[in-house]
Order: structure tokens, then sequence, then C-alpha cells
């Protein structure tokens, strides 16, 4: 088919209301719906991987992709939505050939699984596309733990196999957390996993149960891939097995030991505690000042993540213990020990710290081990001055 018919099917589909007549006119009983996956690329926004659904009638030239994770660069104040977690993510359509390119030479595998509806459960799920499809309804509020483009899908699948569909139970005794699986995608990124950690608060160290866990694209290949379907003569997995469409590129090397956040930290750490011993009183209290304002300014970046942004996993955030906006005004009377201030600010920051030094291992949010060196030094800056040294 040409281009230009394929361009005007695509618009008719586009134009009608989804009903069932509507989607017979459009396809074909042998139209196929299918999951796609790919694996966590090499660039920090692929570092979950990706999902959509594809849409295949070859006796009617059509295969498109339905995508929905697409936003628009040129949205006014983009960056400032997107930071505040107010950024509208859309529902697209894309000829599959062109969704293949964007994989072209990405290095990501690509899997292909397909759906086992029946006829009826076919023409409901093309039907709920299509509505998620119109104007008023394509754009949401994109969330990454609970509405996102895998999570999207699974709530499409359960919504239109819903008389038929049997979950199953977690195949394991204890389920992951949210970070956990995080921790499993990004493991040798050893530096995202070390934001991830600052960023992300207690919402991440919520337990995820199976259908909570494809908020990953791979989980949601994995997890759906075990919900089943009753049919007249049995039970039949709603989807197929996985066909590979790209290879998966060489892995990636490890990041050497001495540039990981642990010791990077370590190291800093260290070489401000040997200068602050070095140093005189007023070189001790230039340097602290510059360490307090760094961790103050930290405490307020996590502060505006928790109440000024709209994501959900960067609220009750228990980093603001260590990273404590309180250091941002401590720096500031650091030369005033008279100060009543300066008495209440170095025990209020002396007492949180060790708090979650001494308690971190039962401490509700986990502790990333590059944290213990920064906490270890600001306590040992703060005691010097309730010992009144500086």
């Amino acid at each position: 088919m040409q281009p230009i018919y394929k361009a005007i099917l695509l618009f008719l589909f586009l134009s009608v209301s989804m009903g069932v007549k509507a989607q017979s006119a459009y396809f074909s009983d042998s139209t196929r719906i299918s999951l796609l996956v790919s694996s966590p690329g090499s660039e920090l926004y692929t570092a979950f991987g990706h999902s959509a659904i594809r849409v295949t009638d070859y006796k009617r030239d059509i295969d498109w992709v339905f995508n929905y994770g697409v936003f628009d660069f040129d949205t006014p104040n983009f960056y400032s939505k997107f930071v505040r977690g107010k950024l509208l993510y859309k529902l697209a359509i894309q000829e599959f050939p062109s969704y293949w390119r964007s994989y072209t030479g990405s290095q990501q595998l690509v899997t292909e699984q397909v759906f086992q509806l029946n006829g009826i459960q076919k023409q409901d799920f093309l039907r709920f596309l299509m509505e998620n499809y119109k104007p008023e309804n394509r754009y949401y509020l994109y969330d990454f733990f609970y509405d996102n483009c895998a999570t999207r899908i699974r709530d499409i699948v359960e919504e239109v196999t819903t008389e038929d569909l049997m979950i199953p139970k977690s195949a394991t005794a204890k389920d992951p957390a949210f970070r956990d699986l995080l921790h499993y995608f990004v493991g040798k990124r050893y530096w995202t996993s070390f934001g991830i950690d600052i960023l992300l608060g207690l919402e991440a160290d919520k337990v995820a149960d199976l259908r909570h866990q494809m908020f990953l694209p791979e989980f949601l290949s994995k997890n759906l891939g075990e919900y089943q379907l009753e049919k007249e003569n049995g039970v039949e997995r709603v989807l197929s097995e996985p066909v590979v469409l790209m290879e998966e590129g060489p892995e990636q090397p490890l990041l050497n030991w001495f540039l990981r956040p642990v010791f990077v930290m370590s190291l800093i750490c260290l070489l401000l505690l040997l200068a602050s011993i070095k140093l005189s009183k007023k070189g001790r209290r230039n340097l602290d000042r510059i360490l307090f304002i760094v961790l103050g300014l930290c405490g307020f970046f996590i502060l505006f993540m928790w109440f000024g942004t709209d994501h959900i996993a960067t609220k009750r955030n228990l980093n603001l213990v260590w990273l404590n906006p309180l250091y941002l005004i401590f720096a500031f009377v650091l030369s005033r020990p008279k100060l009543l201030l300066h008495k209440i600010l170095k025990w209020v920051l002396l007492v949180c710290n060790l708090a979650l030094l001494v308690g971190f291992a039962w401490w509700p949010q986990y502790v990333h081990p590059a944290f213990l060196p920064v906490i270890g030094l600001s306590i040992f800056r703060v005691v010097d001055y309730i010992k009144i040294r500086g």
C-alpha cells in the first residue's frame, strides 16, 4: 500500500469513534495486538527500558505502534514542568518502521509478545486505545511508579479481560521494594543509583507486589506473562513467549572501583577531615562554611522536591535528616558561638546525624553506603563547634 493511502487510512481510523462496527471496518480478523519491550539502554532516560503496543494487520497493510511514553519538547516551560512533575505525557501512534529505527544502534534488546485474546477482547482493546487517543484523553500526568508507559498497558489488559482474567499471587514469600527494583536496573550505573537514593523518599521503600512491579517494562513482560485467561478449552496465558526482534549489544564495562560513589565520597570526606585538622581556626571556619552551605542547599533541593513538585516518589524524604536545610543557616552563624541560634542549631544537627548514624540499619528509608562518610564528617565538624573551638 502506498504511503498516501496508509496515511488516509490512519486519518480515518483516528477520526472515527471506535465502536465494534468501526473496528471491523478497519481491521481484519487476523489483526494481532502485541507487547513491545525494550531493555534498559546506555542513556539515563532509557535506564529502565520502554514498552509499547503494536497493532498489526497485514491484510490491511497496517503496522502501528501505540506509545504512551511520548512528551512534547515544545511545551511551554518544559524544563520547569518536567522538574515539578507537571509535564504531560501522551499516547502517540507511530508506524512500526519509524519506531524500529529509533532503536537502531541503541544496543538494546527488543522483544515482542502477542496478546492471546479472543475476538471480543481484541475489539475492546482497540476501542480502548482509540478512546485514549482522542485529543481530550491522550494526555496524562506521568507518575514514575504508578502511571507510566508500562502501567497503562497493564491497566488496559486488566480492563478488557476483567471477567476472564486470573491474576496470580506473588511467587516469592517477600516482595521487593520499589527501590530494590530500581537498584536491580541501575546497579552498574553507580552514580545513578546514588542520585536515586538521595532524591527518592519513603515511597520508594514501599513493597511492590506482582502487579505494582509492572511499572518497569521488563517486569511488565515477565509478570503479565504470568496472567492467565479462562477459556472454553481451559486456561491460557495472556501473553505468548517473547520473540527477540533486536539483539542486545555487548555489556557495558564496569566503572572502576575508585570512581564509584563510596570510594569518591570517602576520599573527599577524608581529605576534608585532614584539612580541618591542619588548618587554622579561620581556615577551618571557611572550609566548614563551604561544607555546610553545600549540605544546606542539597537539603533545600530535597525540600523543594517534596513540597514544590507533584512527584510522589520524592515526597517524605528522610535524607533531610543529614542533608539538613538548617546547615545553611548554621553556616552564617559559625563565627558567633555565643548566639542562641548557634547553640541550638549545632545540637539539633548533631542529634539528627547521630540518630541516623547509630540507627541506620533500622532506618525506614534506605541509606546508601556513600552517605555514611558524609554523615561522619558532619558529626566531626559540628562537634568541633560544641567544643567551642570555632
